[in-house]
């Protein structure tokens, strides 16, 4: 803790111009994408600012308090589906009480995994932002008579690297075990939650992304 005051200490600090900014952008972009193109925006002879995406995150919270969900009246619904057999889980924002994270699980899911947890699941997210400002995300798996179902939903305020790691370890939480094989888009910052934060406990996992990525992938670095 002490550690990360003083590196906080050392972080240059953020105009207000530019926190007007990144809510601005931040309804449309994943915040993460939004404070990378700020800091390349203003650096100043080739020098980028030390922002972090925490800093972001933590200054923006008051502002878009009125934008987001009523976290006492949401998370009472939480808890009322958790008693209906629905695995819930939750995070606010320490001093704002915005709610910036929370996961869905049914129980139909939670029983099929419990027979075969050698399931692929695919996790994807909504292009663009709800009323509320929240991305919704969706796991999605096949049962072994070919049907499709989603597994757990997400709301994410920001897709940031601790919020995609907090969501892979409810995961774990909620069925007891991973899945042998995850399906993703390209985005980095979900990459990054389980190749440096999640490795440890997800070694086993198979991480792939969808063809589609793959394809734009190709095109990209394949010249001949």
């Amino acid at each position: 803790a002490t550690e990360k005051a003083a590196a906080a200490a050392t972080r240059d600090d953020i105009p207000a111009d530019v926190l007007d900014e990144a809510q601005t952008w931040a309804c449309k972009v994943p915040l993460s994408a939004v404070v990378d193109i700020l800091r390349d925006k203003h650096a100043v002879d080739g020098k980028k600012p030390n922002w972090s995406l925490t800093d972001f995150a933590n200054r923006l919270a008051p502002t878009l308090a009125e934008k987001t969900l009523d976290a006492t009246r949401f998370v009472a619904e939480l808890v009322e589906m958790h008693t209906s057999g629905c695995r819930t889980f939750y995070k606010t924002h320490a001093s704002t009480c915005v709610l910036t994270c929370a996961m869905i699980c049914f129980p139909e899911a939670i029983e099929d995994h419990a027979v075969d947890s050698a399931t692929c699941d695919v996790y994807d997210s909504t292009f663009n932002k709800n009323r509320r400002n929240y991305k919704l995300g969706v796991f999605v798996y096949i049962t072994r008579d070919g049907r499709t179902r989603i597994k757990s939903i997400t709301l994410l305020l920001f897709e940031d690297q601790p919020s995609f790691a907090l969501v892979l370890c409810w995961y774990k939480q909620a069925f007891g075990s991973h899945p042998l094989t995850l399906i993703t888009d390209g985005d980095y910052a979900l990459h990054l939650a389980i190749i440096k934060l999640l490795g440890a406990f997800f070694a086993a996992w198979c991480h792939i992304l969808c063809v589609w990525h793959i394809a734009q992938l190709v095109a990209k670095h394949v010249k001949h």
